[in-house]
């Protein structure tokens, strides 16, 4: 039951941070297609939004009650974290080609004049008013303290392992006692550290990705859109690498509380503690973006480009082989 909680709050918090994406995108691009700004609140806009955020959050609720319902089979309980982030895929989909459709339907770009900036280097601008937005990059120490993290409560487990029992609980019920043993072994015992690991590098590549990526030629094309969407990539990798560590945190936490007969009184609090940091640290990280973005919103609102009255291209009818 523990197990199948925990799913469903993990599914919550997907389901939560999937809705809130498109506020999180540029405000030129509703769900990556692009939109003149006098069409921003045009009825088939603002339906395709509400269509994405209903349609997620009906995925996403109907994904955590299956999870509750499937507390006696926890890799069962484990698949609606896929469902629902498939469902949102679909949400995205399916909402985008209403709006490509309308912008086509309605020769949106008719008679726009539009303007392409080259890749901005903020360092290379040398203006003031640019000091302190960042760009894209690994977050090192954070994921070097969350392995830290794995590895202590794996030599903490360790330093205990005559005081293990044979076999080891694997398995604790809504009222903390032990239903599930297994055969004490290496996999059973650091099972948690192993799966730690394995979230960590999972978080280590989309970082990875995020810190070598670039603005994408197909999104919004002014020089004040690209900084900020290279400025956000850099808020999106600091705030993964925080929520990393803390999430490895209470993992390497549930390590030592799990098999450990000395510290299994502490167990229910180490299972809360995991929720307490998948839910509210998933809000923390959407909330931490916004105010990221906000912030940047003020810094470039004062900032006068030479691209700034103009709109950005179509990017539906873009050849992707040309070079920008």
């Amino acid at each position: 039951m523990i197990f199948a909680l925990l799913m469903a709050a993990t599914t919550l918090a997907i389901t939560w941070i999937m809705a809130k994406a498109p506020s999180l995108a540029s405000p030129g691009t509703p769900l990556g297609v692009r939109v003149p700004k006098d069409y921003l609140s045009d009825s088939a806009v603002t339906s395709a939004l509400a269509g994405y955020k209903v349609h997620t959050w009906g995925c996403g609720i109907a994904a955590t009650i299956l999870s509750l319902f499937a507390w006696k089979l926890p890799l069962l309980a484990a698949v609606p974290s896929l469902l629902v982030t498939l469902g949102g895929l679909w949400a995205y989909i399916s909402q985008r080609r209403r709006i490509i459709a309308a912008k086509k339907t309605g020769g949106w770009f008719d008679e726009v004049e539009t303007t392409i900036a080259a890749r901005v280097s903020t360092t290379a601008i040398g203006t003031p008013e640019f000091e302190g937005i960042p760009t894209p990059t690994f977050p090192w120490i954070t994921m070097l303290a969350s392995l830290l993290c794995i590895a202590a409560g794996a030599i903490i487990t360790s330093s205990h392992w005559s005081d293990i029992p044979d076999p080891v609980p694997v398995h604790w019920n809504s009222s903390m006692e032990a239903d599930n043993w297994s055969e004490k072994n290496i996999g059973s015992v650091f099972s948690i550290s192993f799966i730690a690991l394995g979230m960590l590098l999972l978080f280590a590549i989309i970082c990875s990705f995020i810190a070598h990526s670039e603005v994408s030629p197909r999104s919004e094309r002014s020089i004040k859109a690209r900084l900020r969407n290279e400025a956000n990539l850099a808020f999106t990798n600091t705030g993964m690498g925080v929520l990393t560590l803390l999430m490895c945190a209470g993992m390497a936490f549930m390590q030592v509380t799990g098999p450990v007969p000395q510290f299994q009184r502490f167990n229910g609090a180490a299972i809360i503690t995991m929720l307490v940091i998948t839910i509210g640290g998933s809000i923390g990280l959407v909330a931490f973006l916004l105010y990221k973005q906000s912030q940047l919103s003020e810094q470039l609102r004062g900032i006068r480009f030479p691209d700034e009255d103009k709109e950005s291209p179509d990017n539906d009818g873009l050849n992707d082989r040309m070079c920008w």
